[in-house]
């Protein structure tokens, strides 16, 4: 009876399918072997990361080739190719030969992109409601918007949004992603979290509205028996920090950062 060929699934990036907005220079790259023959082993491997799917498809990898490398790892693999810059798009895929030396088929493409590797845009603020004549242990759940007017067809966009304690993000009305609780509760004085969303394909010439609802969260946490309550220095209104990026098909770029016109 034929046995089915060893093929390359699961690839992940740092341990995420297709992540975005990861942020360590050294992305760890792993994937996993479908071969169901006795004895069965990976010998040998080879990436490829290319910035676009038509470079990864002609088997060039202008931003790493491996070359074919002598081993069963197929976890965790660290990226060594040519450094990556901030919101820099990878695609890549993985190529395996077994017990016998014998090439496989090469893997799908898999893909991620890079973070703010510097942070947020200096012009990015963090904003919040009208702080006036409320209570802190008010239970408003600010709605923050803005519409803005894209200039031409679009190449790609990314956002990446922090909202204390927790958000939602909206784009023209429709909820982003299908993330709830974000972000991961942390000690808000030392480190906060953000997330990146590929927006790409919701964008196109015209107006569109951006808009993220804020919830207190443990950031304004109002009962006294949790995370140190009456310690907590970082306490205040929910608010939210956000930058987008949008490349257009003629190499224009635009950045859409939170401010006082939201």
């Amino acid at each position: 009876m034929l046995q089915n060929p060893m093929m390359i699934t699961n690839l992940r990036c740092e341990l995420l399918n297709n992540p975005q907005g990861i942020d360590v220079v050294g992305p760890r790259l792993s994937w996993m072997q479908n071969d169901g023959r006795p004895g069965a082993a990976q010998s040998a491997y080879r990436i490829l990361v290319a910035s676009s799917p038509a470079l990864l498809a002609e088997e060039n990898g202008d931003l790493w080739d491996s070359g074919n490398v002598a081993s069963d790892q197929s976890a965790l693999v660290e990226y060594a190719g040519a450094p990556l810059a901030a919101r820099q798009q990878c695609y890549w895929k993985v190529q395996a030969w077994d017990e016998n030396l014998a090439p496989m088929p090469w893997s799908e493409t898999a893909h991620w992109s890079m973070g703010l590797l510097d942070g947020f845009d200096a012009s990015a603020k963090w904003i919040s409601i009208d702080r006036k004549d409320r209570p802190l242990d008010s239970h408003d759940s600010p709605m923050l918007r803005k519409t803005v007017s894209l200039s031409g067809d679009v190449q790609s966009a990314q956002v990446s949004v922090c909202g204390l304690g927790y958000y939602e993000l909206f784009l023209d009305g429709a909820k982003v992603g299908d993330h709830v609780l974000d972000p991961t509760w942390t000690t808000y004085d030392q480190s906060a979290l953000y997330v990146t969303y590929d927006i790409s394909a919701a964008l196109s010439a015209g107006d569109h509205a951006f808009g993220v609802q804020l919830a207190n969260g443990v950031y304004n946490q109002e009962h006294k028996d949790a995370w140190h309550y009456e310690n907590a220095s970082w306490r205040a209104f929910p608010q939210l920090l956000l930058q987008v990026d949008v490349v257009y098909t003629d190499g224009r770029r635009e950045r859409i950062v939170s401010d006082e016109s939201w």
